[in-house]
């Protein structure tokens, strides 16, 4: 027997454990977080080859390695507005598309000009995706498992450098430097249809415009599995936002935080954008052979995989404004400490990149899945894109700022402990978010975080 029926999407993503369709959204996008991670981190791993083969000195490279974050920049900004109009889904497929083809036509590049825009559109797709998965994650998951997973989905980015330190080692031994962008371009291009055919829309995105049919039916019945499902309306209880979605960041509730929430993207992505861009390179220079620099790189990757999950986990349990502001300082600390053992005790500088990932590289990981939470469904692609986009700004100036204190030719340790300094005003910032939403919290008003992060948990 059929029923026909209205069914509250937060109710029944809350009420129900993670059903076969929800870990198979998981697994999608932590996918796209791999091969986003690996097209990201390809120019890092072969540039060391690429500056012998064309005969240049490696700081020539620094304007490629900070273009592909321009395009990131970009494309988290304009997908993430476009997601909360067009739908999560088509913007996460125009994004794989974008950076498959782009990462296989970069090999043809013959100057640093031709390179620095094939990294441009390339970065355009990678960070298209980035608010699109990170808002399905969020919306498909109970709000009990929500930073866990969301943060474990974003692991994927490091899972993708991890094997791209791996794979490249090979591909560049056995076929040479430009075997790497054909192998970043080819999976995701084959993959493509079977991720079209696999991936829902949002139920959060069909709810708030509107649809029903046998595709919101079918949607139901995999997540519920116990009722039957017939031209379903669903509602939020969210209340709908009449005004553009930009101007919503910047309500009278939310203004403060959204500023500070930015500003904690931008400094600790200062920070990663140096260590990812320009580690293989100073590790080399410190001593280290080509296949062990990528290692140091991988280790760091390593280490954010485990703090993503370890991290998401505790914010789960003890909510966000006690555990983000510890990591991103103990994250500080681990990296000034990179610079001070150096390359005169392999194993134990290993160690501790791995450190340095686990709260620099996991504590973004859990700044996305913050973002996801603290913005309302309606605007939250585009929260979590803008947030991105200013980060990207950072990343940016990570790798310009790494380049220019290398050529000042500064010791390894001071280096590292000026690369550290934009993690503490990250600690900071989050930590001022929890002070908003308290004040907010006290005063009664508890729109500005609907999603779950307006509790202060002592």
């Amino acid at each position: 027997m059929t029923q026909a029926r209205e069914v509250n999407v937060r109710e029944l993503i809350d009420g129900n454990s993670i059903s076969s369709l929800q870990i198979k959204i998981i697994a999608l996008c932590t996918f796209v977080t791999i091969i986003d991670g690996f097209d990201l981190q390809a120019l890092v791993f072969v540039a060391p080859v690429l500056a012998n083969d064309w005969k240049i000195d490696r700081l020539s490279l620094g304007p490629a390695l900070a273009s592909v974050l321009v395009g990131v920049m970009i494309g988290a900004l304009f997908f993430g507005v476009a997601a909360d109009k067009f739908g999560r889904r088509k913007m996460v497929l125009l994004s794989i598309a974008l950076f498959a083809i782009f990462s296989l036509l970069t090999p043809h590049a013959n100057s640093i000009s031709e390179l620095m825009i094939l990294r441009v559109l390339t970065g355009i797709g990678v960070g298209g995706a980035y608010p699109n998965v990170a808002a399905l994650t969020s919306e498909y998951i109970p709000r009990r498992h929500r930073s866990l997973m969301v943060t474990l989905m974003f692991s994927g980015f490091s899972m993708g450098a991890v094997l791209g330190g791996i794979v490249s080692t090979r591909l560049i031994a056995l076929y040479g430097w430009h075997a790497v962008f054909y192998f970043g371009g080819t999976i995701p291009l084959l993959t493509l249809p079977l991720i079209a055919a696999w991936l829902p829309e949002s139920l959060y995105f069909l709810a708030t415009h509107g649809q029903t049919g046998e595709r919101v039916d079918r949607i139901l019945l995999k997540i519920e599995g116990r009722s039957e499902f017939h031209r379903t309306r669903l509602v939020v209880d969210e209340k709908a936002q009449s005004g553009s979605p930009i101007k919503e960041l910047f309500s009278s509730e939310r203004r403060g935080a959204t500023v500070l929430i930015w500003l904690s993207f931008f400094n600790n992505l200062v920070l990663l954008g140096f260590l990812f861009n320009w580690l293989p390179l100073v590790l080399r220079g410190a001593g280290l052979t080509l296949d062990h620099a990528i290692y140091g790189v991988v280790a760091l990757h390593c280490g954010g995989i485990l703090g993503g999950i370890w991290l998401g986990w505790l914010v789960d349990r003890r909510g966000p404004y006690q555990v983000l502001p510890l990591s991103f300082v103990i994250g500080a600390v681990l990296t000034a400490a990179v610079g001070m053992v150096g390359s005169s005790a392999e194993l134990l500088l290993y160690c501790v990149l791995f450190g340095a990932g686990i709260f620099a590289i996991g504590t973004q990981f859990c700044m996305y899945a913050f973002a996801a939470q603290f913005y309302p469904p309606e605007i939250r692609a585009t929260g979590v894109g803008w947030a991105t986009g200013v980060g990207r700004v950072g990343a940016i100036a990570g790798p310009v700022l790494g380049g220019l204190i290398l050529s000042l030719n500064m010791t390894l340790p001071m280096t590292f402990l000026l690369a550290s300094l934009p993690a503490l005003i990250a600690a900071l910032s989050v930590f001022g978010v929890g002070r908003i939403v308290r004040r907010f919290r006290y005063s009664g008003a508890e729109s500005i975080c609907p999603d779950g992060y307006a509790p202060i948990r002592r």
